[in-house]
């Protein structure tokens, strides 16, 4: 009869599995610290190509961090219209554009619920003809808004540039993470 005993020493595998373990904590954690600097310098551009009246658009410039399970970190944004700034295209619905002083105002601060053409629709000066709001004040007639069902927007965030320049610029930093989490 023939018998087999086999074993194994399980001790390296055992210490291989630790290291890669540590090996996955550290790109995870090196990861995250890159995702970091690419919201940063993502939110540090944003005044380059929007006008920035409020803190809340850069607020919205987020991170999933990297996880040793997962080791993806990935970099968003939390509001809705900014995808399209980002590629470009179509945006469709009631679209006001403000002009003459209503575009004044936009350009320095955020416009009041008051002044947006729902509110002043109210007013007996103002009214609505052919896709524009004007108003009415003494003989003089403005336009306020121009109204539309489609406006083409055209592609200025500029994030994944961004995020490449970030990576490119931060690839020591990277590995200087990687080694020093070891």
């Amino acid at each position: 009869m023939l018998k087999l005993n086999l074993s194994a020493d399980t001790k390296a595998t055992k210490a291989l599995a630790r290291s890669m373990s540590q090996l996955r904590k550290a790109v995870a954690k090196a990861l995250t610290g890159l995702a970091y600097d690419v919201r940063d310098g993502v939110r540090a551009s944003l005044p380059d190509r929007f006008t920035i009246r409020r803190p809340w658009v850069a607020k919205g410039i987020g991170i999933a961090p990297a996880s040793s399970g997962s080791l993806t970190a990935t970099v968003f944004s939390r509001d809705y219209f900014m995808e399209l700034q980002e590629t470009g295209g179509i945006k469709t619905g009631k679209i006001a554009i403000p002009v003459g002083r209503m575009a004044a105002i936009a350009r320095t601060r955020v416009l009041p619920k008051s002044l947006w053409p729902r509110a002043l629709r109210s007013r007996r000066t103002v009214f609505v003809r052919s896709g524009k709001v004007f108003e009415r004040k003494g003989k003089q007639v403005g336009v306020l808004y121009l109204l539309h069902k489609r406006q083409r927007v055209r592609q200025r965030f500029g994030m994944a540039m961004q995020a490449n320049r970030v990576v490119l610029a931060n690839q020591s930093k990277f590995s200087r993470r990687i080694f020093n989490a070891i």
